[in-house]
Order: C-alpha cells, then structure tokens, then sequence
C-alpha cells in the first residue's frame, strides 16, 4: 500500500513531466589513449585474454599486449605478412595470429615467426578469407577456407580434408563440438549436383558425425562467424549476418532472430551475454536471455565485446573509440551521460517502497523504478525555494511526511502540503548549514534532525527540543534501540533519554570520527577511520578480522534483520545470522573504487550516492557472482648468474661461487588497483620487504639454507598465496664438512703420527740415557767392586794374619751378603725402602770394620714411613755415604761419625746424608795431593737418574757445607729427594 506522499508524487510526476523515459543503468567504461600509455589505434581487429592473464590487442599493423602496467610491442617485421585479423592461444601457451591472406604466424618472445607451411595456406585457399583456425595437442594445425572449407596440416606439412567423406544436403555454417576445446567452425558447400537455396547449420561431433542441423533464415556473411559457450553448457553462434543459433552438444536448440548484423558474440562468466553489431554499438543481456531489456554500450559505433580478463572486466574494441575497458560489468550507475538522472553529484537520495528518489540542484528529484525488468526514470521539481540543491531526503512512513533539506533550509511535506521548519530556534544555526536527517526504525522514536554541533527533536512538523551543542559538527546518526550514537569530529556519543555520554572515555576508538554506524543482531558496528571495523557488544570493542587482518576503511550496511554487509578495503564481506550457527561470513571481491556520500540498502541492493559518478547500483545477487580471491601472482623469470632456470622446479642448489640471483615476476590487475609486492629471503632476514617494483637481485650470499617468499595485492586486499623457492649455497669445497672431517682426520692421523714419532724418539733416548746411565752405574760397580773388594780382602788378610779368625769369618759373612744383594738388584728398576736400608746397614758394616771403628753411624727413620711399601731405585744413596766416609772422615781425627735421615714429605722421599768430616774444601785438597786422581762420576750419574726418575731437571739433590759459627767446616749433608712409587708396573 503506498503511503499518501508517493500517490502524491506520482500525481506531480504525470502533471509536470511531460517527458520521461526508460533506459538502463550503464557500467562504467574506461577508454585507453595515450594519457594512460596506449597508442591509440582504431583499427583495432582482435582483442584476446590469454592463459596468464595479459590482454593481447591485434591492430591490422601490428601485435602488442598489456599487462595492466604498460604496454609492450611485438616485433613483427621478422615476417612477412598482410593485415592482422584474429589471435588464438593454443594448450600449452603459445600465442597465434592469422592475417587477411589467410598466413598462420606465432609469437616467440617479443618476436613474430611465420608458419612454415604458409606457402602451402597459399596453394589451399584461393582468397584467404578464413572461418577458423587452431592448433591442437599434436600439433596439427585446423583452419577453414569460406569457399575450400576444412582443411588438417600435420606438423610433417601433410594435407587432409576431413569432410571430403561426408556429404551435406545443402550450403551451410558447420560446427564441430570438441573435448576441451571451443567448437570449430567451417564452411561446408552442398555434396547435391542441384544447388539448394538457403544454408544451413550442421552441429558435428569430434568424431566427424551429425549431431543436428536448421535451416537459417539469413545467411548473407557480412562478418566471420562467431560462437561462444554460457557456463551452463550451452552455445550461441552468429553467422556474422544477424542470426543466432542456440545449441547444445546433443542438439540444435533454435534459431535467434536479430535485428542487426552481429560482429561477436561473448557470454561471460556472469552469464551475461554480450552482443556486438556494425553500427549499433554493444548490447548486454542478462542471464544470457535476449529480450528487451538490455544495457546498450557505446551506442551508434561499431565495436565488439571480445574477451573478459581474469578479473572478470570485458574489453571490447570499438572502430570509433578504440580501446575499451568495461572494469566492472555486473555493477551499475545511473548517472547524467546515460539520462537517468539529472547530475552526477548526488547529494541526497531515499528509498521510497520500489522508488529511489535522487535530490539535485535546483530543487529537481530524480524518480526512479523498474517495470516488468526494465528501469523508468523521470524528473519532478519539488515546489520550495527556486534554485535551492536538494541536500538529503527522508520519508518518514509513520508520519506519511517527505522531510527535504537545502542550506540552512528544512521543508516538510505532510498531509496539508508543504510547509518549513523553522531552524533559526537553533543557536548554531546558519543560513550555509547542511542539514541531516536520522531515519527513525519504529514509532517510539524521534524524528531527528542533525545541524553544525546541535541535533533537535521534531515532532509534528515542529521542534519539540534542542540538544546542547557538541564539542564538533554532527557528520551523522543512527538509533540503536532507544539510543541515538551521534558521529561526530571528536568521536561518538551516546544519547539516552535527555542524558550525553562520550564513548571516547571509555574505548580509545571511539575517539575517533566514524564512516558509518549500524545497529545489528543487537550489537554497534563501527567503520572507525584509520582504524577500520569494530563491533561493540557487552562494554567490550573487538575488530572484525578475516584471514587474520582487521577490515579496513568501509561501509557497514545492513540490509534485513539477519544480513549485514561490509565493504572493506579487502573485500566484501555479507554477514548472516544463522539460528543453529550463529553468525556466518561469506567473503567476496571488493567493489569499484568509489567516493560516496549518502549510503541506501533494500533486500536486493545497496544504492551509493557518489559525488562525481551517479548512483551507483551494486546488486547482492551480482557481488555474489565474484568470490573473494587474491591477485594472481606470476614468476616470470629466474637467473642465476646470468642464466635461466626452469620455473617449474621449486628447490635449486648453488656452488658458492653462484651467487647472484634475479627474480622477475608480475601480478596482473586492471581495474586500477595499485600492485604491491612483499619478498623475503628467510635465512638471511625474515622480515618483510614492500616494494612496487616487478624484479629484485640477491648477491653474495653466503653458504646456507634459504626460503624465498613472494606475495602479491591490489590496494589493500589480502595478499595473495606465497611462492616459495628453496635456495641452497654451498659452501666451498674446503668449508663442506666432508672435507672437514677429512682434514680433521688427516689432521689428527698427522699429528698423532708426528707426536707418536716424537714421543717414541724421547723415549728411545729417555731409554738410551737410561741405558747410559745404567751402564755408566754398572761400570762403576765394576770398578767399585774390584777395589771394593780387594780393601775388604786386604783386611781379611790382615786379620787371618793376627789369627783373629771370629772377626775375619764375621767380615766375610756380611761381604758375602753384601755382595749377592748387589748381584741380586743389579738388573732391578726399583726395590723396597726396607731392602735398600738393609744394604746401606751392611755396607756401613763392612765399612766400620775395614776401618777399624773409625767412626760411628747412625740411621734415622720417621715414623709414618711405611718401608715395606716404599719403592725406591736401588743404589742411589751408596755413593753419598762413600763420599762422606772417605772424603769427608777418612782424613779427620777424633771423633767421627755418620748419619742418614728418612722421612716422608707427600709423595716424596727425602734422605739425608750427613758426616761430621772436614768438609768438602779440605777433601778437595786432600784429593789433589793423591797420586791417584780418579776422577769420580758417581753423583753425576745419581743425578741424572733421579732427574728421569722424578721427571724433574733440577732440585732431586743438594748438598751443603757444615760450619760452625766461626765459619770452621764441621762436615758435610747431602739431601737427595727421591719420588716414591706405590705401584711396580712402571717401565724404565
């Protein structure tokens, strides 16, 4: 039931309009010129989309491809050739053209090469005029002459005609369905000698079979046939004449009359279908349904809908225009260039039941409404202030009022006509304010009206009341339940029942000026600016993320009770209430790039008032034709030291000396979304490195493990996946731990070797001293012992002489058991400290008495010292007692004496060997005036031995002068320090 206003209006739109029209809403189109860096050419013949995205442009003079960046040329004078007409892109990527003389050629880099059977495309075809040509998987090359039909070159150069076998009951346009390919089309000529009158469509399948044919109605050629595949499966074919053949692969389905020569045909992957005449312009039909109601593009030139890009923006080459670029398709504005509304700048617009009311200058409304699927539009001037633009519009359906606002100026249309509020009442009024209403969601509500930093109650056409000013202006405001949420410069406040609160001192966020404020499933959204969106619920403020990023700058729409929309800088994204799920996401492509001011939503669409492009339509049911999806991002090239790498493999192994590595690579986008890039080379810095450049270089990596990642997007979308290479430098060969460890071992087997050798040459002569010394002791027993004993005889004679036999027998018996000790120990490295004090008793013994009792001895032992246990070399004290007897005393008269010391000091022994004789200077001289002067070797030899033994090479012996206190020599002690062993394996 439409409310009291809309009958009005519609009264005033039949008695003040005497025009209006129907028309519909128009993408926006992009034409390329050589401000944005295309070389303008309207001789355009082709336009194609290939595999990775780029779109190849085909003029009759040359072949140039854009990538979204640049333009780039490719050289076509390496061949000959005439005026270039269609371009194909075979399996595995390799770009072909065919030219007006019928001459295959393909693109090889930046380079044009001819077909090498161009010669024998010659003898074929009389006049070159083709139908179709494509290579398949083994090469073959298929392409059909109008007047000599289907011809098959093998890549060996050998000529078939598969239809030869077959016959056709009349002229005709034929179709070959094919696996994984688009149908092939040929020309076929009756089989029957009596030519039939008309043509016909034959449908084949790939095996050469009729599948179905029709009779055409039109079939004068005035273009190329043309044919293109919905989503669902099926075909539409033009004869090039005004005829459209809808098929199936099973069928022929019917014939499609159309009013205008078609050049192309394109079905998009919106199932869109596009049609392009000679003269007519362009005419798109939804849902691939020719009817009526269509859009009309590039009216009254003859231009052709050729390719839709990656992205889903067609492109269409235009004998008038040029270069054309329909970026968005599905989206559409009504704007002044296509007549729906008045002005671009749309300053403010309302939804009225199945109405859009657009305000415009001079107090014109723009009404608009669709009628059995197609739009009407018409024009009604609202009867306030001449001259006056219409700033926004608010239909209130509980009061049946239409609330208008121009600068400084409020009118209100109700049940008596129209009246004007009078805002003078308000302090911070001025004549230049722009002035705001709040749409209201149930009658309990105020009707609100928002100017400068002061809102007011309205009711009954009246102020009611007057807030106190803000701090700021009041951008705008939405109720949530009974609250009004004012956003104003400063940040939000609440206004509840008379009482202002700041949110700001509560969420630092809230601070902050808001693009917009919805009230949803019970809870605040926000589209914060800089900060991006947020929902309030329970006192706490949490970001909405997606893929782990806070959503951007955007709108937050709500179009029913259960379904919010956000339109981020990432993407759109619908929100759903879900009974058994809760709240769902569903993400989509972001919208064109828009500066918008009054934002509108119905269950179908959101309605955007953009200031310099019109209203712009975005259906939900075509934002949901477009998931969300990132850039493609493409590896072009990979060199290492200046030579290229195969892209396919994802790991590479460097020597170290390979170290220099270049990467380009490419993200295609043309809807004007600036292109970033991000790298990274984990191993060496993890992190990441924007840039907007398309290559970068590593150089002098050092030997390691390296990741390399790329990513890729649009403004501020999400980044696209990484591609990862795996990069490992080896170190040279002399850092590889294999040879290390090789190194390490010879090395080790080298030094052990040589301290092996050294340690066995110490120990030969460490032997051969010993050996020495051994010898030199062995020596001097022998010398020792001949004297030794021819003394001990001489005294036994002497004795037998004075018949004292008892004390000959007894001198004998100790020199007999002296004697065989010393054989006995002789060849012994070491002997207990009990066995050498029973020598070094008997040897003083024997002493005594061959000295008649010259002098006394005496023999020490500290108590702790264990002597059974003590092992000691044998024969190492002798020589100082033999010194002390017969250098120090044998010369002295009056008493004498001699005394040995043991003790133990930690692992030492420590002997001493003291005589009271008349010291070492008188021994000296004593020794001099002998007529035997032997010279004595006998310390010496100790020495040394004790220096081996206690590894030690100096302090084993010392020996001092005894002096009384007049300095009168009173004997001699030597101290000889020996180092104990409690273990008898030791090897000497």
């Amino acid at each position: 039931m439409l409310p009291r206003l809309f009958s009005f209006l519609i009264v005033v739109i039949i008695l003040l309009s005497a025009t209006g029209g129907n028309a519909q809403p128009t993408p926006h189109v992009k034409i390329f010129t050589e401000s944005n860096g295309y070389q303008s050419s309207k001789y355009i013949s082709d336009l194609y989309c290939d595999q990775e995205g780029y779109v190849w442009i085909v003029t009759i003079s040359g072949i140039s491809y854009y990538d979204g960046g640049e333009f780039h040329s490719i050289n076509t004078e390496t061949t000959s050739h005439a005026n270039f007409l269609r371009l194909k892109q075979n399996r595995q990527g390799v770009i072909y053209v065919i030219d007006f003389r019928g001459n295959v050629h393909f693109v090889e880099g930046d380079t044009l090469r001819g077909y090498r059977f161009n010669k024998m495309l010659k003898e074929i075809s009389s006049d070159g005029a083709f139908s179709d040509f494509r290579y398949d998987s083994q090469g073959r090359l298929h392409i059909s002459y109008k007047k000599e039909g289907y011809a098959l070159i093998s890549d060996s150069g050998t000529v078939s005609y598969p239809l030869k076998k077959l016959s056709f009951s009349g002229d005709g346009e034929l179709c070959i369905i094919q696996k994984g390919a688009p149908p092939f089309m040929a020309a076929v000529s009756s089989t029957n000698k009596k030519r039939s009158e008309g043509r016909n469509f034959y449908l084949l399948n790939e095996e050469f079979d009729k599948i179905d044919s029709l009779k055409l109605t039109k079939f004068n050629h005035s273009f190329p046939p043309s044919v293109t595949q919905s989503r669902n499966g099926t075909y539409y074919f033009s004869t090039g004449k005004g005829n459209i053949v809808k098929f199936t692969q099973s069928e022929v389905v019917k014939e499609l009359k159309y009013p205008h020569p078609i050049i192309r045909l394109l079905s998009d992957k919106f199932d869109n279908l596009w049609v392009s005449t000679s003269g007519e312009g362009v005419f798109y039909y939804e849902d691939n349904n020719i009817t009526n109601h269509f859009t009309r593009l590039l009216p009254n030139t003859r231009s052709a809908a050729s390719c839709q890009d990656q992205e889903g923006g067609v492109w269409i080459y235009s004998e008038e225009e040029g270069l054309v670029y329909v970026p968005y398709p599905n989206y559409r504005y009504f704007n002044k260039d296509n007549g729906m509304i008045g002005q671009n700048h749309v300053l403010g617009m309302e939804l009225l039941n199945d109405r859009i009311l657009v305000g415009e200058q001079s107090n014109l409304i723009s009404v608009l409404w669709k009628k059995a699927g197609q739009w009407q539009f018409d024009t009604v001037r609202a009867p306030v202030d001449e001259g006056g633009s219409i700033y926004d519009l608010y239909h209130d359906e509980w009061e049946r009022s239409l609330y208008l606002s121009q600068r400084g100026a409020v009118f209100i249309h109700g049940r008596y006509g129209w009246d004007t509020l009078n805002m003078s009442q308000v302090p911070s009024y001025n004549a230049g304010s722009v002035i705001r209403f709040v749409e209201r969601n149930r009658p309990e509500q105020p009707i609100i009206v928002l100017q400068n930093q002061q809102f007011v109650e309205v009711e009954n056409g009246k102020i009611k009341s007057i807030s106190d000013p803000l701090e700021s202006r009041i951008y705008s405001a939405s109720w949530h339940h009974d609250s009004l949420l004012l956003n104003t410069d400063n940040g939000i406040y609440l206004y509840d029942k008379g009482n202002l609160s700041y949110l700001g001192e509560q969420f630092e966020l809230l601070k902050r000026r808001a693009y917009s404020i919805t009230s949803f499933n019970g809870e605040l959204w926000f589209s914060i600016r800089d900060a991006g969106v947020y929902v309030l619920n329970d006192d706490s403020l949490q970001a909405i993320s997606v893929q782990g990023e806070t959503l951007k700058k955007g709108a937050v729409v709500k179009a029913t009770d259960s379904s919010l929309w956000i339109i981020a800088r990432q993407g759109t994204f619908n929100f759903v209430r879900d009974s058994a799920e809760g709240l769902l996401c569903k993400s989509y492509a972001r919208l064109p790039q828009i500066v918008a001011g009054e934002i509108k939503a119905t269950k179908e669409a959101i309605y955007w008032g953009t200031w310099n492009q019109g209203l712009f339509q975005t259906p939900f049911e075509e934002i949901e034709k477009s998931p969300l999806q990132a850039v493609s991002l493409k590896l072009e090239d990979l060199r290492i030291d200046g030579q290229r790498n195969p892209l396919e493999d994802s790991s590479y192994q460097l020597d170290y000396d390979q170290t220099f590595i270049q990467l380009r690579y490419k993200a295609i986008s043309f809807q004007n979304w600036e292109i970033t890039y991000r790298h990274r080379l984990k191993g060496l810095n993890d992190e990441w490195v924007n840039s907007k450049e398309r290559s970068l270089q590593y150089t002098t990596l050092p030997a390691g493990q390296y990741t390399f990642e790329l990513q890729a997007r649009k403004g501020e979308q999400f980044w696209s996946k990484p591609i990862r290479l795996h990069f490992t430098v080896l170190p040279p060969i002399w850092e590889r731990w294999w040879f290390i460890l090789l190194a390490s071992v010879l090395t080790i087997m080298l030094v052990y070797g040589a301290v092996s050798y050294r340690l066995r040459i110490i120990r030969r002569e460490k032997d051969l001293v010993i050996d020495r010394l051994k010898a030199e002791q062995r020596a001097l027993r022998a010398q020792m012992n001949p004297h030794f004993v021819f003394n001990i005889l001489s005294s036994v004679q002497y004795l037998v002489m004075k018949k004292d036999n008892n004390r000959a027998v007894h001198f004998l018996n100790l020199f007999a058991g002296l004697m065989r000790k010393v054989l006995d120990y002789s060849n012994t490295n070491l002997i207990s400290l009990e066995e050498e004090l029973k020598i070094l008793n008997e040897y003083l013994e024997l002493e005594q008495l061959r000295m008649e009792n010259s002098f006394t001895f005496k023999i020490e032992k500290s108590e702790k010292l264990d002597v059974q246990h003590c092992l000691i070399p044998p024969f190492l004290i002798q020589p100082f007692i033999e010194n002390a007897i017969h250098h120090g005393l044998k010369n002295k008269d009056g008493d004498k004496s001699v005394l040995l010391r043991f003790k133990e000091e930690g692992i030492y022994l420590f002997v001493e060997v003291e005589d009271n004789g008349i010291g070492r200077e008188a021994a000296a001289i004593y020794k001099g005036n002998s007529k035997r002067k032997r010279k004595s070797h006998g310390v010496r030899i100790i020495k040394e031995r004790l220096a081996l033994h206690n590894k030690e090479s100096e302090g084993s012996v010392r020996i001092e002068d005894l002096k009384d206190k007049n300095g009168i020599p009173t004997g001699t002690k030597s101290t000889i320090k020996i180092k104990m062993v409690k273990n008898e394996g030791i090897n000497y």
